[in-house]
């Protein structure tokens, strides 16, 4: 940048000094975003099971190559990251001392590797919509306004099976961390919802970047 042969204002100087300042900090390469101090995972939960309160032990989840972090109720589940050129899918399925005892009972978490048509939320919703229909799951708005959990900023609703003892049902949540989208579907045979559920719920609730 050059500037022509004559005085410039201390003012003017000033504020181009302080663009270009800007220009070079680190913030600069990251997103526009304002980055929230993350919160520590708290060691324990409380959860309602079947309306009694049970205490519960968290254990950190940094799952590899994935830039977040959630608490896990010990001894609940069993985690693995599956990996492709343009996504990683976290799964955390029901399951004691490393062996799943119900896959029907589990959390996804889709996280883009590759943002090309991934940086919009109209063009996230319609790949979910996309593998939703490809595996026969029709969802469906979920209307209560209630608050959930921060990063959350869709959400629906589906059910599946034809008998309590074979149905199923779920959400499907898009939600945004440090400007980046990325997909929550969870699910739980009918029969498990108020056992399992609050343990879901505190996964969720702690979910957060890192």
């Amino acid at each position: 940048m050059s500037f022509p042969k004559q005085l410039v204002p201390l003012s003017l100087f000033s504020g181009l000094l302080t663009i270009l300042l800007s220009s070079l900090s680190p913030a600069s390469s990251q997103s526009p975003l304002t980055v929230t101090p993350l919160a520590s995972i708290p060691d324990t939960a409380t959860i309602r099971v079947e309306g009694e309160p049970v205490q519960v032990s968290l254990e950190r989840f940094r799952p590899e190559g994935v830039p977040i972090e959630m608490g896990v109720p010990e001894n609940s589940f069993v985690t693995r990251v599956d990996k492709t050129p343009r996504i990683a899918r976290v799964r955390l399925s029901d399951g004691r001392q490393g062996q799943v005892t119900n896959d029907n009972a589990r959390i996804n978490i889709i996280w883009f590797k590759d943002l090309m048509g991934m940086d919009n939320i109209d063009d996230v919703e319609a790949w979910l919509f996309e593998n939703s229909q490809e595996r026969g799951i029709t969802l469906q708005p979920i209307r209560d306004r209630r608050a959930t959990y921060p990063w959350v900023r869709k959400r629906w609703r589906f059910e599946q099976g034809t008998s309590p003892r074979n149905s199923f049902a779920g959400r499907a949540l898009i939600g945004q961390l440090n400007g980046q989208y990325f997909v929550v579907v969870h699910q739980l045979p009918v029969d498990s919802l108020e056992g399992y559920g609050p343990r879901i719920d505190a996964v969720l609730r702690t979910l957060q970047a890192r």
